[in-house]
């Protein structure tokens, strides 16, 4: 019997028709149909099903993997004050406008990122000095967190600002009961008004999540001890950390001195008709501050330039 190899070799170089090298070549006993497996057919039109989805989607695919545009103002222009003014705001107006005159652009930095003053860590003298007047307008309507992004863009662009977030060892504030007791009277939802968004009319004094500090006083409707501590944080110019276990919301009404917070012994600003901001929360709230230290989130500025000229 010849072998393979030679059964090869003979139907290639042996004389005759191409037909006839063919059918020597597969004339081994083999056997060939006419009819597809049906297995095959399934599992081809399968394959190709998903050949077809996957181009389907290709595009979908692409267009999710391009990063999305930056969010912008429309229009915005930044201008440094030279005169001296005691004039100053910062906010949102209706239309889609920001309004920020004579601030140091420390603030619109805080204010962009959303941090308390004691976060931001880094960058030269002139942001503390340097007092702007910025004027945004943005497409259509958005709220004041909605311009947050746009306003960190602005920054980036006209002071080539570039930061990052970083943990750190810092005085903190824990925020505890005091040894006599908590004395807020916690309360439901029936005790305040709901804020109506849609009324134009100024909301109540004691419409629910009411929580405002305007110089040596505190007035709060229906809050948590989460929002307590937000609060004192941005009075106190430090973390504070509720460590009440309390769960309940309640109101406060406190005023205290206009000492100075950073050092609350040094009474040289009191003339003694208000307790110092600790003895109050500890009188009239049953709550204390005990310094610490524990980690702070910070913002540090690793690059920034003054603006072009407009």
């Amino acid at each position: 019997m010849r072998s393979s190899r030679e059964l090869l070799a003979v139907g290639i170089f042996s004389n005759g028709s191409l037909g006839d090298r063919i059918e020597t070549l597969l004339r081994r006993g083999r056997e060939f149909s006419t009819h597809v497996s049906a297995t095959r057919v399934a599992m081809s039109g399968l394959a190709l099903l998903g050949f077809v989805a996957v181009g389907a989607l290709a595009p979908r695919w692409i267009a999710f993997a391009q990063p999305a545009p930056r969010p912008e103002f429309e229009v915005a222009s930044i201008r440094l004050r030279t005169e001296v003014s005691n004039r100053f705001g910062f906010g949102p107006l209706p239309g889609g406008r920001l309004s920020v005159t004579n601030n140091a652009l420390r603030n619109v930095i805080d204010n962009a990122y959303d941090i308390q003053a004691f976060q931001l860590s880094g960058g030269p003298d002139w942001i503390n000095t340097d007092r702007y007047d910025i004027e945004a307008k943005a497409a259509g309507n958005p709220s004041w967190p909605e311009m947050k992004p746009m306003l960190r863009s602005l920054l980036e662009d006209r002071f080539k600002l570039k930061v990052h977030r970083e943990t750190k060892e810092l005085p903190i504030y824990v925020l505890g009961v005091a040894k006599g007791g908590l004395k807020l009277h916690l309360l439901t939802n029936e005790n305040c008004i709901p804020p109506d968004r849609g009324n134009p009319t100024p909301p109540p004094a004691n419409y629910c999540g009411n929580n405002l500090s305007r110089g040596n006083g505190w007035t709060a409707n229906n809050i948590g001890m989460s929002e307590a501590a937000g609060l004192l944080t941005a009075v106190l110019r430090r973390q504070v950390i509720d460590k009440t276990g309390i769960t309940g919301t309640f109101d406060v009404h406190l005023e205290w001195a206009p000492e100075n917070l950073e050092r609350p012994t040094d009474n040289a600003a009191n003339d003694g008709t208000l307790p110092s901001i600790f003895t109050a929360l500890q009188e009239e709230l049953g709550l204390k501050l005990d310094s610490s230290k524990g980690p702070v989130e910070v913002l540090v500025i690793d690059h920034i330039e003054r603006p072009d000229a407009n």
